[in-house]
């Protein structure tokens, strides 16, 4: 028994001691212990020592000092004497290289510089279970003591650059930290005590040709069209490229770098110093069909021939004086498809758009849809040594935005592209106020881009645990429900028709209704997850307001949902009012009350249409049944101020400097995409143009209106509204189209002043 007695006790002993090796140190109220900085520190590695502190006092209560020595135990974060001892090559860590590990009974959070010790405490913190969902929004577990387990790790984002444009504006300082916190380091600017950002360098992001381009340059250095005319891009207006193979541009485009590259580093401390220079072709056609672009396009078998030729040439010359910096460009649009044979050069990057004919940003890679997309993808990656994407996690065609997410997608593709050895990931991610589960993209995204092994439903269950509160688990259910719907009708979200979604039918309104009623409910005592549970409603009322034809006095139902079209409307106009103050008229981000006025206004606006437009109708309209589209309906970049138009808005025509943009007869009708079905088309004869340069109504006809229909105006067809709301399955869709119309300047006016211009401002159908 004595021996028995003993083993025990050592046993005993040997678990006591496990379990001390196992816990560094204990963090208590009553037994802080000292956070150490390097005396060296830089004031981002200060910074991370100062939010380490805030949140271990969040967490404990436990005020640790800051210090620069200290005795065992002691968190050291960045460069300190100890931390050179327990990383032997601590100067070869990365920018955003981090350490955490416990070393002779301490702690050490530290990296590389500027940013690698800030993400070291930043990805312990989130270790301890400390969440940033949102812009002034956090989770912080609450303890008594925290136990400081051993450990030791060594890791960096799977990206070199991360990310994603919201278009949100930023205002205080809580979108800032937000990004820093979940640790995107390029496109919105931080300072450096924050450890600064990845910038492209001066003059833009993208979209160069223009910023490069002087006025004094000669038209031979500008894009020649199919009709031999060189078409400049010296302004903002001017719709051209440039010429690609004139050896005289490729001198003066290197010049123009120089200039750049001199202006930022006189403007900015050496640890700010852009390392990418970007130079890439306007966003508009007209790429250079000179003899010489054409011969090398044809033997490249693609207009990326000419471009990566021009970009080898200026990034060949640069790197002559500037051998760290990088030249990026675009492979998008006319430059998508990889050329044959010419190999970018070392110092190129090439940023490869998931857009166009052959691609579906909101399915997976692997999808049979971007199968073009992925073989010209594999081309580049066998091509160029430094690759980029740009990526698109909004959809463009809509005049609003219905459900959808590509939550579990965007994981995917993103290891995709880490395994395929892409450096840069950029991504829109635009529209947050009016589009489904926008923050929780952002998180998400951001988490991926660091490392693209991390489970999905992990990190799903975390972020709505963190942002939704007593909702968490109705909310999770919802987010995967919406994207188990879309995945299953495998439809391409930015081709199919608006209003006609398969899987935004009865059966999603009743579930998702039901769901939503459920989070509002259990989360009525939170006006914070309250609100984030209410921005949910806002893309799921709008598109069943808009598909009010479908179903008239029998709205689908949840639990509670508004039992008709007035109540289910003035839901959607107060959560699109509530969701527009916290993004332009909070604390949180940039006011913007004109803003908030005009979103007022369109609501109102549509109010009208939908309740009391016969009173607002032309004489000859009234009576009748009726649908109106104006500029409440109307894409958001494309509306602009008209004192002469309908409730003072319009949508205008893009402007171009082609010699014959404005060429007569002006034309005008309606089509529908899928399938491709010409319906009308007219001219208005010259003679018939009204000179007073005031809106007048034209009628295009009585048409059937299918899915996919728009009205369509001007030869370019740039000016377009999709008209398919009305369109109702197995019902009557034929309809009279009646269009207001604005032409200003010559040639449609003659002798007039004014710039010559195509607006619209109502388009009006009646039975």
């Amino acid at each position: 028994m004595k021996r028995l007695a003993l083993l025990c006790s050592i046993l005993v002993a040997g678990f006591v001691q496990l379990a001390q090796a196992q816990n560094v140190m204990t963090i208590g109220k009553s037994n802080p212990v000292p956070i150490v900085v390097a005396e060296t520190a830089s004031s981002a590695e200060e910074m991370a020592a100062s939010e380490l502190k805030a949140y271990i006092a969040k967490m404990t209560g436990a005020d640790c000092p800051i210090a620069k020595t200290a005795a065992t135990p002691a968190i050291y974060v960045g460069p300190t004497a100890l931390a050179r001892e327990a990383i032997p090559d601590y100067d070869s860590l990365g920018r955003e290289e981090w350490v955490i590990k416990s070393y002779k009974g301490n702690l050490i959070l530290a990296g590389g510089r500027p940013r690698g010790t800030l993400y070291a405490v930043y990805e312990y913190l989130e270790k301890l279970g400390v969440v940033w969902p949102a812009p002034a929004q956090e989770y912080v577990p609450r303890m008594d003591s925290l136990a400081i387990a051993a450990i030791d790790v060594r890791d960096k984002p799977a990206f070199m650059q991360r990310a994603i444009y919201t278009a949100t504006p930023i205002g205080s300082t809580e979108p800032r930290l937000f990004h820093l916190r979940n640790k995107m380091n390029s496109n919105y600017g931080l300072p450096v005590e924050w450890g600064s950002v990845d910038n492209l360098g001066s003059p833009n992001g993208c979209h160069t040709f223009s910023y490069y381009a002087k006025s004094d340059w000669p038209d031979e250095w500008f894009s020649m069209n199919e009709k031999g005319i060189r078409v400049r891009c010296d302004a903002p207006d001017a719709r051209g490229q440039l010429c690609l193979t004139n050896p005289d541009l490729r001198k003066a485009m290197v010049e123009r770098l120089r200039e750049f590259i001199q202006k930022d580093r006189q403007k900015f401390p050496e640890d700010k110093w852009p390392r990418i220079y970007d130079i890439s072709q306007n966003d508009w056609a007209c790429a250079c069909v000179c003899p010489s672009c054409k011969a090398l396009t044809e033997q490249e078998g693609s207009l990326s021939g000419p471009m990566i030729d021009f970009i080898n040439a200026i990034a060949n010359e640069i790197k002559k004086e500037y051998p760290e910096i990088m030249i990026q460009t675009f492979a998008y649009t006319w430059s998508l498809h990889a050329p044959k044979s010419i190999k970018p050069a070392s110092n190129v990057v090439v940023r490869v758009c998931k857009w166009g004919n052959e691609a579906d940003p909101h399915s997976l890679v692997t999808n049979a849809r971007n199968k073009g997309f992925l073989e010209n993808f594999k081309k580049w990656a066998a091509l160029a040594d430094n690759l980029a994407v740009w990526d698109y996690w909004i959809a463009y065609r809509w005049q609003f935005q219905p459900p959808y997410l590509n939550a579990r997608n965007l994981c995917s593709d993103l290891k995709f592209y880490r395994d395929n050895h892409v450096k840069i990931m950029f991504v829109e991610n635009e529209s947050a106020p009016n589009t489904s589960f926008a923050q929780f993209k952002t998180w998400l995204g951001l988490k991926i881009m660091q490392n693209p092994n991390q489970d999905y439903d992990t990190l799903a269950d975390k972020f709505c645990r963190t942002y939704y509160g007593p909702a968490a688990k109705t909310m999770r259910e919802y987010m995967e429900y919406l994207q188990e719907r879309q995945i299953a009708a495998d439809v391409h979200i930015d081709r199919k028709s608006t209003f006609c979604l398969p899987y935004t039918d009865r059966a999603f309104y009743e579930r998702a209704n039901a769901l939503l009623d459920q989070a509002e409910a259990l989360t009525q005592d939170s006006p914070v997850f309250s609100l984030n549970v209410r921005r949910e409603r806002v893309p799921v009322d709008i598109t069943l307001v808009n598909s009010y034809e479908s179903y008239r006095d029998n709205l689908p139902v949840g639990t509670r949902i508004a039992p008709e079209l007035r109540a289910l409307f003035d839901r959607y106009a107060e959560n699109r009012m509530d969701t527009m103050r916290y993004y332009y008229d909070s604390k949180v981000f940039t006011v913007n009350k004109k803003l908030i006025t005009k979103t007022k206004d369109k609501l109102e606006l549509k109010r009208r249409i939908l309740f009391d437009l016969d009173q607002y109708l032309p004489e000859e309209f009234r009576g009748k049944q009726a649908v109106e589209f104006n500029w409440a309906n109307f894409r958001e970049k494309s509306v602009i101020d008209d004192p002469d138009a309908y409730m003072g808005h319009a949508t205008k025509l893009i402007s171009s400097n082609l010699p014959d943009y404005h060429r007569l007869p002006f034309k005008m009708g309606i089509y529908c995409v899928d399938p491709a079905k010409f319906i009308t088309n007219i001219s208005i004869p010259e003679d018939q143009i009204p000179q007073d340069e005031k809106y007048h109504w034209y009628t295009l006809g009585r048409v059937e209106i299918v899915p996919n229909t728009y009205v369509w105006f001007h030869w370019t067809w740039r000016l377009q509204q999709y008209i398919e709301s009305v369109y109702v399955k197995d019902g009557d869709n034929f309809w009279n189209v009646h269009v207001s119309v604005k032409l200003t300047g010559e040639p449609y006016v003659k002798g007039s002043k004014e710039p010559p211009s195509v607006r619209l401002d109502r388009v009006v159908l009646t039975k």
